[in-house]
């Protein structure tokens, strides 16, 4: 069985033979699990002792042999033959102390083990176990990685957990501060639960280390913390439990290193993408090493291979030359003789260069978490190039000391005091009570609003240090965090805020305060006495309803409106989905009214130290930023069907942006045709330029679910002209012509004086054609017209057109285009194709939407007028019915278009439906 964590690794079939009694064939091999089998059946075959030289020459034995090389050590508890009948392991410790109960005794188990009995048995009785082997045995080098492995077997382990640790030793045999590492944690609660292989990577870098020491554990669950939401938690122990831990092995692996040269692994248009990798080993037999580059779809672009270099030599640097602006993901592998052994990987993101904002700044906004402060250098870096107008940042919170409160972080003042001093506003957020302080209220339930809501003398003391310090530096504070504790008194949450700004009035003056509310329940009452509610927006509300959740709540006489974007979960959504889901909530957000859109940090720094990298929305947040920074909404653009467009532009002028994306997440993108875009650049969503191409009536765009970027446009005349539409937009296909109202309002700031031509579709009649039209500023042109369809007028979405020529203007015309939408009076018809091979299945779903019986002809019309037919008999008021039709050669009508037709043969009515046949990708 695949424990947590394994790696999964590519080995193939050279050493099935070593492993074929314990590993079906066909399965998917985990490397370090294969290792282990691997040294295991050289054990049994040649003994522990018998010499390499002795075993038969062959290409398994040549295998086995280098991997025995890197085999430090094995427990399998099987030390009868070696002389030991105590009831403990060699070399193993009990462990005692606090919750470590004496009288639980760890044994070996001779009926149980992995492979075969025995192993080694910790079984609790109330309490916790564990054991500990220091000895000194498993020598290291300092400059190698080492891979421990166990298999694990719990019984009865509902709350508690079993686990293994491992840590360097120092030549006085104690362990080396922050070696330790711990596998991941196994849980079951049966009487026969299966064995679980867990592994620890210990890495090099600790120049003291001399020994490996291991430990064994079965522990009772941690004590749940106490808080606002569960003030007196309930914490659930396991009596009586039992774990067994059997073949623990400690393989020694060459020193392996992934970095790149910027900051959080960003790179700004100009800099080269350098990358140093070294895999550094004491004698590199049988490696092979290989660094991978692979896109946001994780299509591999780039690979190279990396030579193995001696103990302490120098790292190689890879320029991995020109990319395309975007996110990536660099792959280093290490093969040991032809085996998935080891993987690094580190994304990074290479930026665009974009043209100078529009605008003057704002719109954006980054919340922090304290990890920017334990990186203020990477932070102060990755802040200035993502340009957010603000940020959130965390400064009273729970891990600050004493010291910290009355002295400062030194960290944080410098990182606060850079980017003000960029021009990045700083929200200070009293996120939660220093844990001294909250231990002083004695009370776990409460949360940062109980305690700033009561007398100030027993808080003032611990905010009083933070507040004068930054009281120059803070634009604003926010009272709480970002995600608002539900169930918060009225009273309560009001004379926090009252405290809190009478706390600031004598320190800094009079700062905005501001407060988090979630929008899943009734607006913000402007009576509580914040000045700013920052609308916190779960991940459950998607794109599609975020306008219109946060209409309510945007207040136009409030020195400001926030909003707080939660973080997307990765899965279950595919990456381009993600990205794209998550600029599209950004966008939506700013249309709605809202000031400063905050999102959390786009990188992340591991727990227990590495490096920090980049996340993908990096490049979403650098190109709306950028292109939307100080630009107000300006509301929806009729840009084409099924095609989402907002405008932003200048509040006193004319210069502003288009962002568009098509409906849905389908990855098939939508070709637009547009003339008033005429000097505009297109930006995809990663600062890409997107080419476009000019034909006679216009320039064409190609949109996609992701947000693109238009830019600049003319904002007067982007509204005029997506102004025109048809009153109502429904047109029927029917014998009596359709009477409607076409609109057009002029944006411009001069009169609009000119002909309007239209330009129907073919075959469409509409009349008049030609009209006189004057319209002064912000008036609007109301022009009724008769519109005839033919008789096999397909039914869906068109465009009705018009050419407005402008009198003494240098832009004379202005293409205009209305959506229709047509319809079937009686008939509702829908399609359904799909390509089976080489045959296309058609399916026609038909509506009787009359209140009388019908008698129908169901028809499809080829390219090549060759037709096939089904006849519909006595179809009742309101009823359905499907008919399905089977083409073979579907290879032949790619993009070539299909009717599919539902007709009375002695009646009105009728319905046709075009369909085109995608080209499989």
């Amino acid at each position: 069985m695949r424990g947590p964590g394994a790696e999964r690794g590519q080995a193939d079939l050279l050493v099935s033979a070593a492993v074929d009694a314990r590993w079906p064939r066909g399965d998917p091999i985990d490397w370090s699990v294969m290792l282990l089998q691997i040294v295991t059946a050289f054990f049994l075959s040649a003994g522990c002792g018998q010499a390499v030289a002795n075993r038969p020459a062959n290409v398994t034995s040549l295998v086995s042999s280098r991997i025995e090389d890197r085999l430090l050590k094995k427990f399998d508890f099987n030390e009868e033959p070696l002389g030991n009948y105590e009831p403990m392991p060699m070399n193993w410790q009990q462990v005692t102390g606090a919750g470590y109960p004496r009288y639980l005794e760890p044994v070996f188990d001779k009926e149980l083990g992995h492979d075969a009995p025995p192993s080694f048995k910790l079984g609790l009785a109330g309490g916790s176990l564990a054991c500990r082997y220091a000895a000194s045995e498993i020598s290291v080098h300092p400059e190698c990685e080492y891979l421990i492995t166990a298999w694990i077997r719990p019984r009865g382990l509902a709350h508690a957990r079993a686990f293994v640790t491992a840590f360097y030793l120092d030549h006085a045999m104690q362990e080396i501060s922050n070696s330790r590492r711990r596998s991941a944690e196994v849980r079951g609660a049966g009487r026969d639960e299966p064995w679980t292989r867990v592994a620890i990577e210990l890495p090099s870098g600790f120049a003291n280390a001399r020994w490996i020491g291991l430990s064994v554990h079965v522990e009772q669950a941690e004590p749940p913390v106490a808080g606002p939401a569960q003030p007196r938690p309930i914490h659930r122990e396991d009596v009586h439990a039992t774990a067994w831990f059997d073949d623990i092995t400690v393989l020694r692996f060459p020193r392996v290193s992934l970095r790149f040269t910027a900051p959080g692994n960003v790179f700004p248009p100009e800099t080269p993408v350098l990358c140093e990798v070294l895999v550094g080993d004491l004698d590199g037999r049988g490696l092979e090493s290989r660094l991978e580059v692979f896109d946001e779809e994780g299509l591999p672009i780039d690979s190279r291979s990396v030579a193995t270099r001696p103990v302490g030599g120098p790292a190689h640097a890879f320029d991995l030359g020109p990319l395309l602006p975007g996110y990536y993901e660099a792959r280093l592998t290490v093969d040991a003789d032809g085996h998935e052994a080891i993987t690094r990987r580190q994304s990074f993101v290479r930026l665009a260069a974009l043209p100078a904002p529009i605008g003057g700044g704002g719109g954006f906004g980054i919340a922090l978490n304290a990890s920017a402060l334990q990186n203020r250098h990477v932070t102060q870096r990755l802040v200035e190039l993502a340009a957010p107008s603000a940020v959130k940042l965390p400064l009273w919170r729970g891990p600050m000391s004493d010291a910290a409160i009355v002295e400062g972080d030194k960290s944080g003042d410098q990182l606060v005091r850079a980017l003000r001093e960029r021009g990045v506003g700083v929200v200070g957020v009293l996120d939660e009570p220093p844990h001294s302080l909250a231990a002083a209220f004695g009370h776990p339930g409460y949360s940062v609003i109980d305690v700033l809501a009561a007398s100030p003398g027993r808080w003032r003391p611990y905010l009083a240090f933070l507040l004068a310090r930054y009281g120059d530096e803070v634009s604003a504070w926010q009272v709480g965090g970002d995600k608002p504790q539900l169930g918060t008194e009225r009273a309560s949450l009001s004379a926090a805020l009252a405290n809190v700004r009478e706390t600031l009035r004598p320190l800094v003056g009079s700062p905005q305060i501001a407060v988090s509310h979630d929008i899943r329940i009734e607006p913000a009452d402007p009576g509580l006495g914040a000045d700013v509610a920052s609308l916190f927006v779960p991940a459950e509300i998607g794109s599609s309803r975020l306008s219109t959740q946060i209409a309510g709540f945007v207040r136009k006489d409030a020195p400001a409106n926030w909003a707080m974007l939660e973080a997307l979960p990765a899965h279950p959504l595919e990456p381009r989905v993600h990205l794209a889901e998550t600029a599209r909530r950004m966008v939506e957000a700013r249309s709605a009214g809202i000031d400063t859109v905050f999102v959390p940090q786009p990188w992340c720094a591991p727990d227990g130290g590495g490096p920090v990298v980049p996340d993908r929305a990096f490049v979403a947040l650098r190109l709306l930023g950028n292109a939307l920074s100080g630009l107000a909404p300006m509301g929806d653009v009729a840009f084409a069907p099924g095609v989402t467009a907002r405008l932003f532009g200048e509040p006193a002028g004319r210069s502003g942006v288009l962002v568009v994306w098509t409906e849905g997440d389908g990855p098939n993108p939508a070709r637009v045709v547009c003339d008033a875009l005429l000097e505009a650049a297109h930006y995809d969503i990663r600062g890409r330029m997107r080419p476009t191409a000019s034909t006679p009536r216009g320039r064409v765009f190609t949109v996609d679910a992701a947000p693109s970027v238009i830019m600049p446009v003319d904002t007067k005349r982007i509204q005029t002209v997506s102004s025109f539409h048809v009153e109502p937009v429904d047109v029927k296909v029917q014998v009596e012509p359709n009477r409607r109202r076409l609109r057009l309002r002029n944006f411009f700031g001069a009169a609009m004086t000119g002909d309007l031509v239209l330009m129907p579709p073919e075959g469409w009649r509409v009349s008049p054609e030609r009209h006189q039209i004057s319209l002064g500023p912000g008036a609007w042109a109301e022009i009724d017209v008769s519109i005839q369809l033919p008789a096999n007028q397909a039914v869906g979405d068109f465009a009705l057109e018009a050419r407005f020529t402008r009198e003494g203007d240098s832009t004379p015309e202005l293409t205009l285009r209305a959506p229709v939408r047509v319809t079937s009076p009686g008939l509702d018809v829908g399609v359904l194709t799909r390509v089976d091979g080489t045959r296309l299945h058609i399916v026609q779903r038909i509506t009787n939407r009359t209140d009388r019986a019908l008698d129908l002809r169901a028809m499809v019309l080829f390219p090549d007028r060759r037709s096939e037919t089904r006849m519909v008999r006595r179809l009742a008021a309101g009823a359905t019915t499907v008919r399905e039709y089977v083409i073979d050669h579907a290879d032949r009508l790619v993009g070539r278009p299909i009717r599919v037709t539902a007709e009375e043969p002695e009646g009105g009515l009728r319905c046709h439906r075009i369909v085109t046949i995608e080209a499989p990708e």
